[in-house]
């Protein structure tokens, strides 16, 4: 099984993975990481487009994808304390 693309099912997916998904020695997605890919928002964009979100540990990663599917723009911050 190859890895799975997101899509309707992506999440449980990725939880189904065993040894050897990749065709060699993957090994299954940690319950830790499921935690924190779980905590990437899909954010709709008033020009029709779409915005992921992932905030945590003091940084931001956003992606931008515009209306015609394209990716805009990447944007990786370190959030500094004040």
């Amino acid at each position: 099984m190859s890895a799975p693309l997101i899509g309707q099912d992506w999440q449980a997916r990725l939880r189904a993975l065993e040894l050897g998904w990749d065709g060699y020695s993957g090994v299954a997605i940690t319950r830790a990481a499921m935690a924190t890919v779980e905590e990437i928002a899909v954010v709709p964009c008033s020009d029709g487009g779409l915005q992921l979100e992932f905030h945590r540990d003091g940084w931001d990663f956003e992606i931008c994808i515009a209306p015609d599917g394209k990716v805009e723009s990447v944007i990786v911050e370190a959030l500094r304390p004040r």
